[in-house]
């Protein structure tokens, strides 16, 4: 039986592919959660020898890394905005004291992870029933404001083509508030509000306990994409790297779990019966009985080595799909057009950010209409796009399949990337490549960006 909290089909398939860009955005604790999910038991392991396991698995964040450098690139510059609306409107425009710019970055954030993000422009509601003007309105203090609903959030919606494009008719989307629980103490409870054009309601379990209107012909919902794949839907633009995260996971697990094994002596005995007292210390001498025998057992360290290979690959290959979003989007050039318009090229990154600025000067022109003000009044941004690079990306291309096949090292690599611009200054390729081995982070390789050529496979 269908609720208001029923999700559409189109949502179910998205949530499917969220649940592990979820996880790892959580962290360690998140993917420990997940357990067996994300970090498979080895055959006849006990869930005693599991649990330990599982508890000193520790998750290195490549794709959390990634999406935050990648939001710091976007946002590396102040935005500008220029608008007819209040100033005090941009300073604090989800009423909840957050700049315009702050909502961007999130609302940035979130559409990295999942693909897409929605941004909803909503009025508080009126004191009372008595009919009010706008300028009552503006007396009160009752304005329009932003609503970032995350994409994990807006569970459903229905659509018609109006004009020739795709209009919300319907969405529902859930929202978690405190509610009293007794004189001292809260709870949480999951409601879900309704929108129609014109109308709003606001549902708990299968009870309407709230319901107005809006006063407008139209749902003023701005969605913004970072991988579109049709109208409300998208598919992660960062899930390679998750998924290649989440191996790394595993890797590092049966790593860590192997050297514990090496480092912890297995003493093997023979001819010895139940009732010889065997007592092994540093400080005591032992005394075997006639023609018994003890000896360590001497593990084989071509597993730890090869263990080590293959972190090492993952890692790099991990910085690789996180330098992504900075390459040439596709499109044939000629090499005369590569070397003209090299710095100025159209990265993935570039087009999410372009995609950003109209869906917010969208949500500012629903703002300027829901205040009873020309939608001009909305105003334009002024936002950063200064994502040239340095060098032919067919070279760097070349460079990436030449460390893929083994013909050049990491540091190597990393050397010609930092020659390229790519890195930073100040990063030490032989020092990095090392940290990396060890388990950094991917903040520090992505310094000033390099065009990398079209993603293979696309």
């Amino acid at each position: 039986m269908s609720s208001p909290a029923t999700p559409s089909t189109d949502y179910t398939a998205m949530a499917l592919r969220w649940q592990l860009i979820s996880a790892l955005r959580a962290g360690t604790a998140g993917m420990r959660a997940k357990r067996e999910v994300y970090l498979p038991k080895h055959p006849k392991e006990t869930e005693a020898d599991y649990e330990i396991r599982l508890q000193n698995s520790y998750l290195v964040p490549y794709l959390d890394d990634t999406i935050n450098t990648l939001v710091g690139r976007a946002f590396s510059q102040p935005w500008t905005v220029d608008s007819r609306l209040p100033d005090a409107w941009i300073e604090d425009i989800d009423l909840a004291g957050n700049h315009l710019e702050q909502f961007a970055r999130s609302a940035f954030d979130d559409s990295l992870a999942y693909g897409l993000t929605h941004i909803l422009v909503d009025l508080p509601p009126r004191r009372g029933d008595v009919p009010v003007t706008l300028a009552d309105d503006r007396q009160q203090g009752r304005r329009p404001y932003l609503t970032h609903i995350p994409a994990r959030n807006l569970i459903a919606w229905r659509s018609e083509v109006i004009g020739g494009k795709d209009t919300l008719t319907h969405l529902r989307y859930k929202e978690v508030v405190d509610v009293p629980d007794g004189r001292w103490a809260t709870r949480k409870v999951e409601r879900i509000r309704v929108l129609e054009p014109g109308t709003w309601e606001v549902w708990e379990g299968d009870t309407l306990i709230n319901a107005g209107e809006t006063g407008l012909p139209y749902i003023p919902l701005v969605t913004h994409y970072s991988r579109r794949v049709g109208f409300m839907t998208a598919v992660p633009p960062l899930e390679n790297l998750g998924y290649l995260n989440q191996r790394h996971w595993v890797s590092a697990s049966d790593q860590n779990h192997i050297l514990h094994i090496c480092r912890v002596p297995i003493i093997q005995g023979s001819g010895l019966t139940d009732t010889d007292e065997i007592v092994i210390s540093p400080n005591s001498f032992v005394r075997l009985p006639v023609g018994a025998e003890l000896k360590y057992v001497v593990m084989d360290s071509g597993g730890i080595e090869a263990g080590y290979r293959d972190l090492e690959r993952l890692e790099m290959q991990c910085r690789i799909l996180g330098m992504q979003p900075l390459a040439l989007s596709a499109g044939d050039r000629t090499a005369t057009e590569a070397s003209i318009n090299n710095a100025n090229t159209h990265t993935s990154l570039r087009a999410m950010v372009i995609g950003l600025k109209d869906a917010l000067e969208l949500a500012l022109a629903y703002m300027a209409d829901l205040a009873g003000q020309p939608v001009e009044n909305g105003g334009t941004l002024q936002v950063n796009l200064d994502f040239g690079v340095k060098g032919d990306p067919l070279e760097v291309q070349n460079l990436i399949l030449l460390y893929e096949r083994g013909v050049i090292t990491g540091p190597t690599l990393l050397a010609e990337a930092k020659r390229r611009g790519l890195l930073n200054d100040d990063v030490v390729p032989s020092d990095e490549y090392e940290a990396a081995r060890l388990g950094g982070g991917v903040g520090q390789l992505l310094g000033e960006p390099l065009d990398l050529g079209q993603e293979r496979g696309q």
